[in-house]
Parts: structure tokens; sequence; C-alpha cells
């Protein structure tokens, strides 16, 4: 880097720390949604068509983070970013598919158990 270069980033840097404190935007916070392994795709769904339209329609960004002992999830998580009522309508949209995955897996067994105690 040539000294006009680091000058240059220097300046840029320090013009960065000089700004007051209403130009920057809020803090983005993160809200942490556990997901066991057997729901993580019915969130994500096809080709990520589900997760993306979380993402666009809450205005928030939202990685996945797999199991990792050694990091402290125990499960798969879903870690949202944004502003703090965008974070909870993200949240609360996944809760919303893993209620609805699970209710529709209970109302599976349960025909499938009516099904199979007939055919006895």
């Amino acid at each position: 880097m040539s000294n006009t270069e680091h000058s240059t980033v220097q300046t840029q840097k320090h013009q960065e720390d000089e700004k007051p404190h209403g130009s920057r935007p809020p803090p983005r916070d993160e809200t942490v949604v556990p997901v066991h392994k057997d729901y993580v795709g019915a969130v994500i769904g096809k080709k990520g068509v589900t997760i993306n339209k979380i993402k666009s329609t809450t205005n928030t960004e939202i990685s996945h983070l797999e199991e990792d002992f050694s990091h402290g999830h125990q499960s798969h998580i879903f870690k949202i970013t944004g502003s703090r009522g965008n974070r909870r309508k993200a949240a609360k949209w996944i809760r919303n598919i893993l209620q609805s995955t699970w209710e529709a897996e209970q109302d599976n067994e349960g025909a499938s158990n009516q099904a199979a105690s007939s055919n006895e």
C-alpha cells in the first residue's frame, strides 16, 4: 500500500469515527430460534423459498447454524438480525412453521395408527 493509499484509509477511518451518533444506523441485535434437525427443511423450504420469503418480508438477515456442541449449539439454530420488531416477526413466522409442521405430523401419525388398527 502506498503512503497516499494508507493516508486515505486512515482519513476515511478517522472520518467514520467522528460521525455523530445520530447518523449511525440503529444497532442490529440478534434473535436465536433453535430448531430440531427434523424441521430445518420445513423452515428453509424447497430451494430456500420459505426462508428467503421470511427474510424479504420481514427485512431481516437470517443465518442457519448447524448443531455444534463445541460452540454450545445443542440443536440447529436460526440467527435473525434486524430491528427488534422485524426480528420478532421473523421468529414468530419460524415458530409458526414449526408448530404447523409438528401438528401435521401428529395428524399423519394418528391417521396411520387408526388405519393400522382397522386392518387388524
